[in-house]
Order: C-alpha cells, then sequence, then structure tokens
C-alpha cells in the first residue's frame, strides 16, 4: 500500500508500522485539507493488511495538532433539525472513521491538543504524554458551542460524566500529570521517555498477527480473540468501549 499524496502529514512504514507525522502550517491547524488527508489515511488503512501499528505524532514540538479550523464554523447550519435528520459534521466523520481501522492506533503527544485536536486523539486507541508539554483542553463551550468531534461521549466513557462535565465546561489546560490520573491518556513521560517507551509499544504490537488470512475483522468471544489477532480484538475493545 502506498501512503503518498498528503499535503498536511508525511507517512512512513517500516517493520509493519506507520508513523504518521503531522506537518501543516505553523500549528497543524484542522481544516478542509487535513481532514482530506485523514480520510483518505482510514481508507487505505482499512485495506492494507501489512501495516499493523500506526503512530501518530508531530513535526512541530509544540503542537501535535491544534483545534478545528473556526473559519469553517461560520459555514455551518444554524437551522435545527431533529435527532433523526442529523448529520455527522466532517471532523466527527473522520474521527469515527480513523477509530474502526484495523490497526492499533498510538498518539504520541509532545505538544499541545486542542478541541479537535484533543478529539482527534481521543479517537485513536492509546495515548502517551509528555510531562511539561502536553496540554489538552476542550475550549468549544466558551464560543457558544460543544464539542463537535465526538470528543464529548469518548471523554465520558473514559473519565466518567463528571470529570468529562469538568473538562467541557471549565474549558481550561489540563497538563498530563492530570490527563493521566483522570483517563484522557494511558500514561504521562518524561520527555527523554516517550519515543524510546512508543517505540517499544508499537515494536511488540507489530510482531502480533493482524488476523488470520484475509478475513474481515467482526466482534468475536474472547476466545476467538485470542487465536485471531490484533484486528479482532480491537474491535471486540472497542465495542465494548462504546
Amino acid at each position: 500500500m502506498k501512503y503518498e499524496n498528503f499535503s498536511t502529514f508525511d507517512v512512513k512504514v517500516e517493520d509493519a508500522i506507520a508513523t504518521v507525522t503531522f506537518d501543516f502550517g505553523t500549528v497543524n491547524v484542522q481544516g478542509q485539507e487535513m481532514l482530506a488527508d485523514l480520510n483518505s489515511l482510514a481508507m487505505r488503512l482499512e485495506m492494507d493488511r501489512e501495516v499493523k501499528v500506526v503512530v501518530f505524532e508531530s513535526a512541530n514540538p509544540e503542537v501535535w495538532v491544534c483545534h478545528y479550523d473556526t473559519e469553517l464554523l461560520q459555514h455551518l447550519s444554524t437551522e435545527e433539525v431533529s435527532r433523526d435528520n442529523a448529520q455527522l459534521l466532517d471532523l466527527q466523520a473522520v474521527c469515527e472513521r480513523i477509530s474502526k481501522v484495523p490497526q492499533a492506533t498510538i498518539a504520541k503527544l509532545e505538544g499541545f491538543a486542542r478541541g479537535g485536536g484533543h478529539e482527534l486523539a481521543l479517537a485513536l486507541d492509546m495515548r502517551f504524554a509528555v510531562r511539561g508539554k502536553f496540554k489538552f483542553m476542550q475550549m468549544e463551550v466558551g464560543m457558544g458551542i460543544l464539542p463537535c468531534g465526538g470528543g464529548a461521549s469518548r471523554m465520558a466513557r473514559q473519565t466518567g460524566l463528571g470529570r468529562a462535565l469538568e473538562i467541557i465546561l471549565s474549558a481550561r489546560d489540563f497538563d498530563a500529570d492530570e490527563a493521566e490520573a483522570y483517563g484522557t491518556i494511558n500514561r504521562a513521560l518524561d520527555p527523554e521517555e516517550i519515543g524510546p517507551y512508543v517505540e517499544t509499544l508499537a515494536k511488540r504490537i507489530a510482531t502480533f498477527p493482524l488476523a488470520s488470512g484475509s478475513e474481515a475483522p467482526r466482534p468475536m468471544t474472547t476466545r476467538q480473540v485470542s487465536v485471531r489477532g490484533i484486528a479482532p480484538c480491537l474491535v471486540l475493545a472497542r465495542s465494548t468501549a462504546s
């Protein structure tokens, strides 16, 4: 599978591990370009049976992925619709698709992730963040809206309702240690630790089979998962979390 012609990130594949490095403008803003690239990336990952792990990192030492492009919000409809007629926003649709790829996905968070950037991180399977540099924030309430990329529901599942409401309604920065305590990341690590830790984890996961044969992933029992590989295990875990 070729991972080329992206404008907002680069992809390198080695030993069944794909490393996605965001590098777009000054702050990796989540505009139409990045969302289109992520959608294209997800499509390729869905068909790839060689890559087993995807690590998302940033070339910017201060920023992982910034917020959703606020200029796009100006073009959203203000008309009220019923729940039955509501449609997914582009950010929500992309995050949902990324969350379901058959590979194990890891966010390597060495800078801040706010708004839509944090929601993208929450859509990944695992998150590791650097102490002293990583901060996350859901600032949407200050703009008169709510997180619209699926972050509200994912935070509620991972942190509990009370803490999710605290994160959303306070609209403040949370550091890596707070994120670890609240459950939005797996682990807070010192700057010199995160690279080796994520690399070791990704390499270990990549030694296991993605799935047996060419069978498409689907929910299975625990006994089946134990002998069928990474993708079915992810399907089971994700369906349990939802």
